[in-house]
């Protein structure tokens, strides 16, 4: 008997990914470009999810449609997207993202009946610290499957007046991982659940060569010198300028580029090269182009990890502030057993070379574990 050939395509997962994704800071746009990219390979239909509210008024809907323009409140731009930076990193969001926005109560309903699955992930949605947005937990989505990938408290703890909403909203997810440990033991605690798991952050789900060929995309308007020390930095400590200073003369690189961050626009040292037209590809670029990288940033040092680069961390929050968010640097660094990659100019350490031979090892188990969770999380 000849076999019959079903060819009808299977239809593919349909998954709304709620994160932050169009933002000055580099590695928030990375992270959610990585989660996405993943999921389109895992043969799943992506979109980024607006924030939206379920009470839909005149107002609702014509913040839903400027936001979606790019229109803050509706009648005025933001200042900081009209920079060259600003431009293309919204260029690459087009081109890289597709988005639903809703706005009315019909396209409301439309997205719960033909999204199979709601997604967090990663970066900082649920720092309640910083932020308290039930959308962020898909208070919007009752009754459908509902999945976090490694999204971040930022902090080691959940504020007490939180806690009983955070602990409502999380049991209703079908699958929780998180980027932290900390967060893992913080959430289970909460909410009692013995399934949360620990996972990459989505940046590690991309390896170094496809990350190399991604900045090698880049604008070719910035000619870089041979050997350098990228400097990526939010923080505005003013001891920065002798640290830095210090890591020169201990790695013996003179020269200096530094990559401006949203949050610290203005940074400069003397004899350093700004480059603050950096777009998404540009930030990857360079980092990969660096001899050694300087940074107080989370992503800043996971994306040096993954290309495998020489690098330290400047501490930007005090361990003892309860919003400190370096617990997310802690956990990553604990992970992979080289905690002593924070700058200390009394006991040293931080200037000793990364084994990536152990450290890549490492992350082919962990990049394994992480994508088992994926790939069963989205199966529906």
């Amino acid at each position: 008997m000849e076999m019959q050939i079903n060819d009808k395509p299977r239809k593919k997962t349909s998954i709304g990914l709620v994160t932050w994704s169009l933002e000055p800071n580099y590695g928030t746009v990375l992270q959610a470009y990585s989660l996405y990219h993943t999921l389109e390979k895992l043969g799943c239909k992506v979109f980024l999810l607006n924030k939206f509210d379920t009470v839909f008024t005149l107002r609702s809907f014509k913040d839903s449609i400027f936001r979606r323009l790019g229109i803050r409140r509706f009648w005025k731009y933001e200042h900081v997207r009209k920079t060259v930076k600003m431009e293309r990193i919204k260029k690459f969001h087009r081109h890289e993202f597709r988005q639903k926005t809703i706005a009315t109560k019909r396209q409301y309903g439309r997205l719960l009946k033909n999204t199979d699955i709601f997604m967090t992930g990663s970066d900082q949605l649920w720092n309640c610290y910083d932020h308290f947005i039930p959308f962020l937990f898909l208070d919007f989505a009752e009754g459908r499957k509902k999945v976090s990938y490694a999204t971040s408290i930022g902090t080691a703890d959940i504020p007490d007046s939180y806690r009983p909403a955070v602990k409502e909203f999380l049991l209703r997810y079908k699958k929780i991982s998180v980027r932290e440990e900390t967060a893992k033991t913080v959430l289970s605690e909460l909410t009692g659940r013995n399934d949360i798991e620990h996972v990459l952050d989505p940046t590690f789900l991309i390896d170094s060569s496809e990350w190399n060929q991604f900045g090698n995309c880049a604008a070719d308007d910035f000619n870089a010198p041979e050997k350098y020390i990228c400097c990526y930095l939010l923080g505005k400590d003013k001891h920065y300028k002798e640290y830095i200073e210090t890591i020169q003369e201990k790695t013996g690189l003179e020269n200096i580029i530094i990559i401006p961050s949203g949050e610290n626009p203005g940074l400069t040292f003397k004899g350093a090269v700004i480059y603050d037209n950096a777009g998404i590809r540009e930030f990857v670029k360079i980092l990969s182009g660096a001899s050694f990288v300087c940074t107080d940033s989370f992503h800043g040092t996971a994306l040096s990890i993954n290309l495998s680069k020489q690098f330290v961390i400047l501490k930007r929050f005090e361990d003892s502030d309860r919003e400190s968010q370096n617990s997310r640097i802690y956990d990553l660094l604990d992970t992979l057993d080289i905690r002593n990659r924070f700058f200390d100019d009394k006991k040293g350490g931080w200037d000793k070379l990364i084994d990536y031979d152990v450290i890549d090892t490492r992350l082919c188990i962990l990049r394994k574990k992480s994508m088992d969770f994926l790939t069963d999380a989205i199966t529906i």
